[in-house]
């Protein structure tokens, strides 16, 4: 007894990995894919898992674990960071915004490729060190963190306008996030003396890129003094931020929002892991998805399991309960959320984890994919 086209749509809405999705499409009867084709093409959209990463001197996009296309740059050096852009500035005569590809590499080039038509756009050439690069979340602005803070203000025309807002930056590590509404750039930096890779926030800049003026918050530095407030440090979609604080001979992660005169926080939740040593835990880096917080961590005790002196430990936390869901001797990367899946980098593996059943599995080796695989992920971003 064949099933009836919407019971066939239900199921096929239902599945969340692109290739399974394509390959239970294609198995239908021919006239249920004619008659699901639109629903099926919208629902590949929405879940495919795209991935751009910088590998040598190029760019490599994977699209749902395949190799898709190679961006390769016109100068011989090594790629630093990657970004994607969605809904950029405006280039065309019906005023249709894009997404872009960027590319900043390590002869400090910055170029700016069409996502969709995956075309050669534009690129800017910086005369210093390029530390980080930032794009405004909902306007044409993008920040660069050289030796000094330079601001562009893109127009319609492909045009920008370049601001310089804070000189001689200084050359300690630091985190830059833009004011949603405000012309303001967040800036923290790391206290001097930090070693690893929790670094301690010793300082804290508001920059106005409208006015070229920078401005140091006494009453925020007393805290950042008198507390003991480590990376990793993020900012939420509603302007707060939150970090990991080290208190009463426990770590925490806490919330915080920063007004005119204060830092408040808003929330602290107790760090639970299994290390004997609280002080020296290093958190490499967290993502809250509704109830729980999913974090890993470097511990250089001996593991008798697997004899290692080096291991790191991924952990899904609900209120003040956690749990180990994943472990290994490599370096892990940052996570990212996508789909109801997080998806982190294991050596040359990207590794997903589906939040549904709490089950991580090897989505694909990026280095099997290429033809030269004696290569680092330099870096890689997820959209």
């Amino acid at each position: 007894m064949e099933l009836p086209v919407d019971l066939w749509s239900i199921i096929l809405q239902k599945t969340k990995i692109a290739k399974q999705c394509k390959k239970l499409y294609l198995a239908l009867p021919k006239n249920i894919k004619k008659e699901l084709e639109e629903i099926y093409e919208e629902h590949k959209v929405k879940i495919s898992i795209n991935i751009l990463c910088g590998i040598k001197n190029n760019m490599t996009l994977f699209q749902n674990g395949d190799l898709h296309t190679v961006f390769y740059q016109d100068f011989d050096t090594d790629i630093k960071f990657v970004r994607y852009v969605k809904n950029w500035y405006i280039i065309n005569e019906e005023g249709d915004k894009i997404d872009c590809f960027i590319s900043v590499s390590k002869k400090n080039t910055i170029m700016f490729w069409n996502a969709i038509t995956q075309t050669y756009l534009s690129k800017i050439e910086i005369d210093s060190d390029i530390k980080e690069i930032e794009f405004h979340p909902t306007k044409p602005i993008m920040m660069v963190a050289c030796d000094d803070l330079q601001v562009y203000i893109f127009d319609n025309n492909e045009g920008y306008t370049k601001k310089c807002s804070m000189t001689n930056i200084g050359n300690k590590k630091k985190f830059y996030f833009f004011h949603h509404t405000l012309p303001q750039i967040y800036i923290f930096s790391l206290s001097p003396s930090t070693t690893g890779c929790n670094g301690k926030l010793y300082l804290f800049i508001i920059c106005d890129y409208e006015r070229d003026f920078a401005t140091f918050t006494d009453i925020i530095q007393t805290y950042f003094n008198c507390n003991f407030y480590k990376t990793p440090l993020k900012m939420n979609s509603d302007g707060s931020f939150e970090c990991v604080k080290f208190t009463g001979s426990a770590n925490y992660f806490c919330e915080f929002i920063i007004t005119e005169t204060d830092l408040v926080e808003t929330n602290l939740q107790k760090i639970e892991e299994n290390s004997e040593s609280v002080a020296n835990v290093i958190i490499k880096d967290f993502i809250r998805i509704g109830k729980y917080v999913y974090f890993h961590t470097n511990n250089s005790t001996f593991d008798e399991e697997i004899l290692q002196h080096y291991t790191q430990k991924f952990y899904r936390q609900c209120g003040n309960k956690s749990k180990i869901i994943y472990n290994t001797t490599n370096k892990l990367s940052k996570i990212i959320y996508k789909n109801n899946y997080l998806i982190f980098v294991d050596d040359a593996e990207f590794k997903i984890l589906d939040l549904e059943t709490n089950k991580i599995d090897r989505y694909f080796r990026w280095n099997s994919k290429i033809d030269d695989c004696n290569h680092m992920l330099n870096d890689f971003c997820i959209f």
